[in-house]
């Protein structure tokens, strides 16, 4: 495997062996690092190539005095609240909070539904009842409307952090309740 160095060069002078020596070394490091951000495989492996493929284009740019792998993480870094920012990125929901708030604030008249309703949501609250005590704090406080800057404050937590936790919440939540809530 090429240095850092060697494989600077060979981009450098257009040989063919620098990129793909790059991606070898680097694809992996990279793609774990931005999946910390995401938290979303498809969105990682396309963010992973764009940072490589900035890296390589922008070579000229790389100054010898620091290292080249804090040069390219801060490549990667940059390309992942890029897209967040860009995308208003949100966790996709695998459970749906919201149609699980919209159940406890509806006051229908009809009985069968209001039954039926009580019951999803008990089914629904002895789910939640499986998680241990901070996931359940964290789902709380998200199913109560607070913001994620907010969770992100009152858990002592960075809002990346908490996106994960509540994504592996959800997925969770999934596999403790199953399709039948909203098959």
């Amino acid at each position: 495997m090429m240095s850092d160095e060697q494989i600077i060069r060979a981009i450098k002078e257009g040989d063919r062996k620098g990129p793909i020596e790059l991606v070898k070394k680097y694809q992996s490091r990279v793609s774990y690092f931005i999946y910390r951000f995401v938290c979303n495989i498809p969105d990682t492996e396309d963010l992973t190539m764009i940072t490589l493929q900035k890296a390589i284009t922008n070579i000229n740019q790389y100054r010898p005095t620091h290292k080249f792998v804090t040069w390219l993480f801060n490549i990667a870094r940059n390309t992942a609240v890029d897209y967040i920012r860009s995308q208003k990125y949100r966790i996709p929901l695998d459970i749906d909070v919201d149609l699980f708030k919209n159940k406890i604030l509806v006051s229908d008249s009809n009985p069968e539904r209001q039954l039926q309703s009580k019951e999803e949501i008990a089914y629904i609250e002895s789910g939640i009842d499986q998680l241990s005590e901070s996931r359940k704090e964290l789902l709380r406080l998200h199913i109560e409307g607070y913001t994620n800057a907010d969770i992100s404050e009152e858990l002592g937590i960075s809002n990346i952090a908490m996106r994960c936790r509540l994504h592996r919440i959800r997925q969770e939540m999934k596999v403790i309740l199953g399709n039948e809530v909203y098959s």
